[in-house]
């Protein structure tokens, strides 16, 4: 059986279906996980600096603008969840790099409940604040990705624990 890594070409002489070694398993692991993150970087880049300098400029913004970056910084965990908090949040050179390398996996319960208080309203979506803003939209698919990764990530985890746990038991026997 022979495994296209990139450019290079590994044979490995083991059955169809039966285990693979644990390197190229890692590998595998690896180029999966580098292109989930390559297609969450690719959804934020549509995001510009400029949009977001243009949010911030707002002294009163629209309602669903304001309330998507108020779902940001539950999300981020801040303090001062209001507009002034928003704009300070947004004024930070490194805020959309912060939404590229944020911890999904640090989501707690508590803010997904104040997230779905937002969420509840059926004009809460993206499609509703692009007639608005282009980066009020671009922020809320963000944060719908974000509540979508809590959603999946809490089933799986438990899963995951099973497993590493199982392969522990099985590294004691063996």
């Amino acid at each position: 059986v022979a495994v296209t890594l990139g450019p290079f070409k590994k044979k490995w002489g083991g059955a169809p279906g039966a285990a693979r070694p644990r390197p190229l398993q890692n590998c595998l692991k690896k180029r999966i996980q580098n292109k989930k993150q390559k297609n969450l970087n690719s959804k934020n880049n549509n995001l510009k600096k400029e949009e977001i300098t243009e949010i911030r400029s707002f002294s009163k913004p629209n309602i669903a603008v304001q309330r998507v970056c108020e779902c940001v910084m539950i999300l981020k965990g801040l303090p001062n969840v209001s507009w002034s908090g928003a704009k300070g949040m947004m004024a930070d050179t490194n805020f959309l790099r912060s939404l590229v390398e944020f911890n999904k996996d640090g989501i707690k319960e508590k803010q997904m409940k104040a997230i779905r208080e937002y969420t509840r309203d059926s004009k809460f979506t993206p499609d509703e604040v692009m007639k608005i803003s282009t980066a009020g939209a671009g922020l809320l698919k963000w944060v719908f990705a974000m509540i979508n990764y809590y959603k999946v990530a809490r089933m799986v985890n438990p899963k995951r624990a099973a497993v590493a746990n199982a392969e522990k038991t099985l590294a004691i026997k063996e």
